[in-house]
This record gives structure tokens, C-alpha cells and sequence, in this order.
């Protein structure tokens, strides 16, 4: 879900054809750079659904024999240090004047 039509055509090349990024682009008459960077976005837009699907962090409190499966635990590393790198770039330090003048 929430996916366009030429997301779904390129997950289907990829994913269940196992074509590689160059005979997709021959096919739909594109760049092999645009079909990696198309990829790139449809994986992680994918990721973000499916950590809301799962609902990872929520799941170990409810439940204290759940252990994550290794992708969850994947999903949790790469999604928490995004939150962190932009809390951080809202948090900039100001560095003081260097100069004499105020």
C-alpha cells in the first residue's frame, strides 16, 4: 500500500525477477542510476511502513519473551540514529564570537 504503479513494477522486477538495475532501465527505457535511486527510496519507504506494521519498540514491553528478529533489530539501529541526527540538527550549538568586536 502506498505504493505508484512504477514502485510496484520495480519491486516486482527486482524483488521477484531478480533483475539487476540495468535490464530494468532497458526495459522501461530509463537510466540505471534513476532505477537504483528509485529502488533506494521504494526499500526505505518500505522499511518505514514496515516498522510501523510491526510496531518494534512497543512489542518488547508488552510482551518480555519477545526477542526482535535480527531485521527488527536492523530496522530499530538505522531508524533510531536518523531520529538522532535530526534532533541533533535542531540542537546546534552557537559557537561565540571570535572577534573582538560586540
Amino acid at each position: 500500500a502506498g505504493l505508484n504503479d512504477e514502485q510496484k513494477e520495480l519491486l516486482y522486477l527486482c524483488g521477484v525477477q531478480y533483475l539487476s538495475a540495468t535490464k530494468v532501465a532497458a526495459i522501461q527505457g530509463k537510466t540505471d542510476r534513476n532505477i537504483r535511486k528509485v529502488r533506494f527510496t521504494l526499500i526505505r519507504k518500505i522499511n518505514a511502513q514496515l516498522s510501523e506494521l510491526l510496531d518494534i519498540e512497543d512489542k518488547g514491553k508488552d510482551n518480555p519473551f519477545h526477542k526482535p528478529t535480527r531485521h527488527e533489530k536492523y530496522l530499530l539501529k538505522k531508524l533510531g540514529t536518523k531520529r538522532e541526527k535530526r534532533q541533533k540538527k535542531g540542537k546546534k550549538k552557537r559557537r561565540p564570537d571570535k572577534g573582538g568586536a560586540k
